[in-house]
């Protein structure tokens, strides 16, 4: 992500989620990555989106929840095993554009199930082909759109020895 930012000539500085404060939200664009597991900040970000992460309940493992899914989405995603159970077979990325706390910066979060789930959902967002292909998406989902775009994605991903090998498109809501 940094490289990619870089190549467009904006400066990033990279921090731990445990290093920031709610100060840091109405100052700055922030990118925020992992799951709701490994960062406090997600949560109650996340609670007042349609799409939101859920953390390991008694059976039920980590996943994504679509409060209000729409004619051919799943209401969860869930992670996929292989036969073994030791290692997921696919995951699943959830990416959200919001307003900032000052409605004048960003926030994104990048979001994986694991780790391959957050790493395919960077992957995909820096590649320029998949970008184009969230843009038409959108522009598809709401063609009247204008001004910023706030949206959430979901994308799926293969994974084959712990490495996401490719993420597919499978939910596109614009907020």
């Amino acid at each position: 992500m940094a490289t990619f930012f870089t190549k467009l000539g904006v400066p990033v500085h990279a921090t731990q989620s445990r290093f920031l404060s709610w100060e840091d939200f109405r100052t700055h664009n922030l990118i925020l990555l992992g799951h709701d597991e490994a960062n406090r900040w997600l949560d109650p970000i996340l609670s007042k989106l349609p799409i939101r992460l859920a953390v390991t309940e008694g059976d039920h493992p980590r996943r994504i929840v679509n409060m209000n899914p729409e004619k051919g989405q799943a209401s969860e995603y869930r992670l996929s095993y292989t036969a073994s159970k030791d290692q997921p077979s696919q995951d699943y990325g959830l990416v959200s554009m919001i307003g900032g706390t000052d409605g004048r910066h960003q926030l994104l979060l990048i979001n994986g199930l694991n780790t391959e789930g957050t790493e395919a959902a960077m992957e995909y967002l820096t590649d320029p082909a998949s970008l184009q292909n969230v843009f038409s998406s959108l522009r598809r989902t709401a063609p009247k759109h204008t001004g910023r775009w706030q949206f959430q994605l979901v994308l799926r991903t293969e994974v084959r020895d712990k490495v996401p090998t490719r993420a597919d498109l499978i939910v596109v809501k614009v907020l």
